[in-house]
């Protein structure tokens, strides 16, 4: 046996001597009790398991009863809805209004989940720190953890779940993990939530800012930025009054990504954009990719070929959750419980939503119960089994599997469908919301020629249909609208396609984004003019909304992406690199200057001009 901890952020192994023995035993020991891992407990906790539960906070339930106490998106169904119920009568005997499980307020749902886990027998340890794991032969047998007394305890189990949200026992384990994007491994933005009670309705509400970024990996970063969060600018006011019944801030960080397992069956966004998807679910996940960043320009070409090509972000798609994905890959004795599951960072944006972790909590908790009565390795599970567990539940439903719709886009209330066919492809080219038909082509082009029609459309179409069919062949590799994209980024463009609900991009910028992806030399006197001449791009008029809400805004976006346009030429055109290298490290690297942009809901001003400085840096390091 071995015993794995960290010390000063670098993974020690000690071998154990053979009289060592942990003070107790359990059949599961379940680290970290957060939105999925509680369902996880109450699974097992139903089923008479002899359960250890390790959180470091004072109740349980992590981001669901701290931070997000309501619902957005998600699949409904499983076990959850009736812990839903059961909250909701606490909330009426108490005096607050019902709210069918969304809006609770916190401390009911923590005592929910307190009272129910207590009253099966099982043994919690509040205000507790994981310090390391132990392990036999690749599996992990048990777990050292510092408990609110000061004491070391050592404990042993059959199975393990990780349910810290950022895959703590598997890092712990010595385990690949995965992180932040490809660029510079940053995860996306974290929001501090204050919790308020609405005193015309009874119904406890939150207010969701985002504040910053954070290096999940720093303690004293972390530590800061809570202090931080509570005096955002967002919640200090020069005066209160009866309406501003505060609750409480939230005790957490609203960290929406850290950490992620390699698992054995790894969800990919590649995956998703062919059309491949996992022929054996447990349940589906439904929701946007709801990536919160303003620095798109640095994510990877798919996530940019969905946000700001199609102006998909509002898009909504159900996606089905394989087994695997639950299973780290290269150890056996651990599942995960949470938003750290075997997705790669832009799936990471989908696979987080409340209704979502509770499902996959449930599916956890019958997997962990299946080894446990049948004695059994995680990779000899038999899926039938737990799937007709789910089935019955109603966790798991065939007919979640509502596939790919914009379910709200804007200024309607009618959803656009994913087209079936060509006519449907070009219907929706010839409007303003034409993302959906980019993407139903984009897959057409998989199996048949859609090029030759797309041309045709092109050279005969008006001015719409030619715009979006140009932007559509750039996606393709085929640079016959290069033209009309170049005019688009040369005149900024200003109109703004409407496919999603929020988060649309100009036309002109959409248009410099794919000219780098075209790697067209004709490009670069524009791009470069607009890095050089960057305080012209504060006297364009522009409609501000959510996304673009002020000129600093619009001038990030456009400089961000003009910086990275010239990257992916340098790229695929080695004969323009020196030049453009050398252009970049004079104009970015040698005269550093600010770049300011506010993040989602809030007005704060984040100086960005150090990110731009380290993607040229990724850009010239990487020829």
């Amino acid at each position: 046996m071995i015993y794995i901890t960290r010390e000063n952020t670098a993974i020690v192994r000690k071998p154990m001597p053979a009289c060592f023995a942990f003070g107790q035993a359990y059949d599961v020991i379940v680290a970290g009790c957060g939105t999925a891992a509680v369902i996880s407990s109450l699974v097992l906790a139903e089923k008479n398991t002899n359960l250890l539960i390790i959180d470091r906070l004072n109740n349980l339930g992590g981001t669901h009863t701290n931070i997000v106490n309501g619902y957005y998106y998600g699949s409904a169904g499983g076990k959850y809805e009736a812990v839903d119920a059961r909250i909701d009568a606490m909330m009426q005997q108490h005096g607050h209004v019902a709210t069918l499980g969304g809006n609770a307020h916190p401390d009911v749902r923590a005592a929910a989940y307190e009272q129910a886990l207590l009253r099966s027998g099982c043994t919690l340890s509040f205000n507790s720190w994981i310090c390391g794991v132990y392990l036999e032969r690749n599996r992990l047998v048990g777990i050292r953890y510092l408990d609110a007394q000061g004491v070391f305890q050592d404990a042993g189990c059959r199975l393990a779940i990780d349910g810290t949200a950022d895959a703590l026992l598997c890092h712990l384990s010595g385990l690949p993990t995965a992180g932040g994007r490809r660029s510079d491994g940053a995860y996306q933005p974290y929001s501090v939530v204050l919790m308020y009670c609405d005193q015309q309705s009874g119904q406890v509400h939150s207010t969701n800012k985002d504040a910053g970024y954070i290096d999940l990996d720093s303690t004293n970063e972390y530590d800061a930025s809570i202090i931080d969060a509570y005096t955002h600018e967002a919640y200090l006011k020069d005066s209160y009054d009866s309406t501003d019944q505060y609750i409480r801030f939230a005790p957490l960080l609203g960290v929406r990504e850290s950490r992620r397992i390699i698992s054995r069956e790894q969800m990919d966004f590649q995956d998703f954009l062919t059309g491949k998807k996992s022929d054996q679910p447990l349940f589906y996940i439904y929701s946007n990719f709801d990536n919160h960043t303003k620095d798109l320009a640095f994510e990877d070409d798919l996530q940019n070929d969905w946000v700001v090509a199609m102006n998909l972000w509002g898009v909504t798609a159900s996606l089905g959750v394989p087994l695997g994905a639950l299973i780290p890959r290269d150890i056996d004795g651990v599942l995960v419980a949470g938003r750290h599951l075997g997705v790669d960072h832009i799936m990471a944006a989908h696979a987080r939503m409340m209704r979502d972790m509770q499902k996959l909590g449930e599916a956890v908790g019958e997997i962990a119960a299946y080894a446990l009565e049948h004695n059994c390795l995680l990779t000899e599970i038999d899926r039938s089994a737990i799937l007709e567990k789910l089935r019955q539940s109603g966790c798991y439903d065939p007919a979640d599997d509502l596939g790919i719709i914009d379910a709200r886009p804007k200024g309607t209330g009618q959803p656009v469908l994913y087209p079936r066919d060509l006519d449907g492809i070009r219907q929706l080219l010839a409007s303003d919301r034409p993302g959906l038909g980019m993407l139903a082509a984009l897959r057409l082009a998989a199996r048949i020629d859609v090029k030759s029609s797309i041309r045709q459309w092109f050279a005969a179409g008006e001015e719409t249909l030619r715009y979006n069919c140009a932007c559509l062949l750039a996606l393709l590799d085929d640079d016959t609208g290069e033209s009309i994209l170049l005019e688009a980024a040369r005149t900024r463009d200003r109109k703004r396609l409407e496919t999603s609900r929020k988060y649309n991009h100009d036309r002109g910028m959409t248009a410099v984004y794919l000219l780098g992806r075209l790697g067209s030399c004709a490009a670069i006197p524009l791009l470069c003019d607009l890095i050089s001449r960057r305080e012209l791009l504060r006297s364009d008029p522009i409609e501000f909304d959510e996304y673009i809400s002020n000129i600093d805004d619009h001038q990030f976006q456009y400089l961000s992406h003009a910086v990275r346009a010239l990257g992916s030429i340098a790229r695929l055109r080695p004969e323009e690199q020196g030049f453009i290298h050398h252009f970049l490290q004079e104009k970015i690297l040698q005269n550093p200057f600010p770049v300011f942009v506010t993040l989602k809901a809030s007005t704060t001003r984040f100086d960005l001009g150090q990110r731009i400085r380290d993607y040229v840096s990724h850009i010239l390091q990487n020829k």
